[in-house]
């Protein structure tokens, strides 16, 4: 039906290797918006390479790392019953939650590919076939209220933002049965720390100089920034000043090793690089940067090359 009433805009990141677009999704894939260049905006359709060039843009726009979950990529496990990992449970695992017609399903099957994304067809707010949406960036829009009962700014959750918050999306919308208020808070705090795509530790960073490379919380983080790695939730890089001269480094998950950037002397483990940090001016900066980047990482200032500190 061409009347669908006010609908809340989707985010443009994370598109990559999502196959239907629209809360209707009645857009088999980002090349057919091209139309609306013309019937919509009143211009001109893209052509052929433009098109291509504008949709490999918008499938590289990621997701920022989720604040509300633990920078080891685990849920909270507090507060205990409401939990991010009890609201995991319920999602994974409780039984007849969500409801289309007479058939009742888990969350996960109807939210079961990696983004929360799904499938198309269940009869959603606007009380027309939708598809199931994407959870990621969901605490992002919370709260949307201030102190007063009246609406302040930001949107709320479903597909036309109307409720304050997922409590009572999942209280008040017909696709649910009847949850517990504790599943309710549990689910909620679960959707909230719902993984991106990009793993928490991305962008953390910790400096080391002759003042705390004893510490034993520096120790811990630097364990959990090489571990991270060997992961593949990132990868680690490492800058500084070492003899006077500015260096960089990227750490080899298979050798185990910090290779210098450019390449250039012997690789070096973690103990030979914090043995350089008894001297009062050296100091390195380790820095977790998302998978796929350590290639284009270079010596801030530097222009790829290393230089004394005294320049």
């Amino acid at each position: 039906h061409p009347m669908k009433g006010p609908l809340l805009t989707q985010t443009l990141r994370g598109l990559q290797g999502e196959r239907i677009f629209h809360w209707r999704a009645d857009r088999p894939g980002l090349k057919a918006f091209n139309g609306a260049f013309a019937t919509l905006l009143g211009g001109e359709m893209l052509a052929d390479d433009d098109l291509q060039s504008c949709i490999d843009y918008m499938k590289s726009i990621r997701f920022g790392p989720n604040p509300n979950r633990n920078r080891d990529d685990t849920l909270p496990d507090q507060p205990g019953g409401t939990s991010a990992r009890d609201g995991e449970k319920v999602f994974l695992q409780k039984q007849k939650v969500g409801r289309e017609g007479k058939s009742l399903f888990r969350c996960v099957d109807c939210h079961l590919n990696k983004s929360g994304t799904g499938s198309f067809g269940f009869t959603g707010l606007i009380q027309q076939p939708t598809k199931a949406a994407q959870l990621r960036g969901l605490y992002e829009r919370n709260p949307r209220r201030g102190k007063s009962t009246e609406q302040l700014t930001g949107f709320g959750f479903g597909a036309d933002g109307s409720k304050n918050d997922l409590i009572e999306f999942l209280a008040k919308s017909h696709r649910f049965e009847t949850l517990a208020e504790e599943e309710k808070v549990s689910l909620q705090r679960f959707l909230f720390a719902f993984p991106t795509g990009t793993a928490p530790i991305v962008g953390y960073t910790r400096t080391v100089n002759a003042s705390n490379v004893k510490s034993n919380s520096l120790q811990q983080d630097l364990t959990l920034l090489l571990a991270q790695a060997e992961a593949g939730r990132c990868e680690l890089v490492v800058t500084g000043v070492l003899d006077r001269k500015q260096v960089s480094f990227l750490y080899d998950t298979t050798e185990k090793r910090f290779i210098s950037q450019p390449a250039e002397g012997e690789p070096r483990t973690l103990a030979q690089l914090k043995d350089h940090l008894h001297d009062p001016q050296a100091t390195l900066s380790f820095l977790a940067i998302p998978v796929g980047s350590g290639g284009h990482w270079k010596v801030p200032g530097a222009g790829g090359v290393n230089r004394s500190a005294e320049e």
